[in-house]
């Protein structure tokens, strides 16, 4: 449980990376990062979730042109089972950085992340219900033709939400399909 190592270390504008503890959850992240016009690149439906937990998981991945949580992580930092902390990073150890996500701790325990930020957007989100007959001919233009999409599937329904989001302008009621941005 790691509700007590949740902080936001850093936030480094030069370089657009927050460096946080394993506790600290999405939507912290996120409100301490959009004051600098930042955010973070992929974002799942729920954001009570920690950062690290997500990636560590392999929680989120939203469309075929955006990439995982994951790949917005420069590096981790975990205490190995011998108590040794390593830090791990895409550019020092490739292979092993790629075999983090989703490892779910298969490593070590990871104390710290360094993910890279985006530029913040203003998103148009829209949800639908559908049969799942007519979610597959549809998939691969869903996908397509949105830069954020998720498809979830309820097997016992025959049902799936479709989830699809754009960037649009800034506005003065925010996001639309969204909850309302604070000022």
């Amino acid at each position: 449980d790691f509700q007590y190592i949740n902080k936001i270390l850093d936030i480094d504008l030069n370089s657009s990376i927050a460096t946080v503890q394993p506790g600290v959850k999405i939507d912290k992240l996120c409100e301490a990062v959009k004051p600098y016009g930042l955010a973070l690149g992929a974002l799942g439906t729920v954001d009570l979730q920690s950062v690290v937990g997500a990636v560590m998981t392999g929680t989120h991945g939203v469309s075929l042109s955006t990439p995982s949580l994951h790949d917005f992580v420069e590096s981790y930092s975990l205490v190995l089972k011998d108590g040794e902390i390593k830090t791990i990073s895409r550019q020092g150890e490739p292979e092993l950085f790629s075999a983090m996500a989703p490892c779910m701790g298969v490593f070590g325990v990871v104390i710290e992340c360094k993910i890279r930020l985006v530029k913040f957007q203003y998103l148009a989100a829209q949800m639908d219900f559908m049969p799942f007959e007519e979610v597959i001919p549809k998939c691969k233009e869903i996908m397509d033709s949105n830069q954020y999409a998720r498809i979830a599937v309820y097997p016992s329904l025959d049902m799936a939400t479709v989830w699809r989001a754009n960037p649009i302008e800034n506005n003065e009621d925010g996001a639309v399909g969204g909850r309302k941005a604070s000022k």
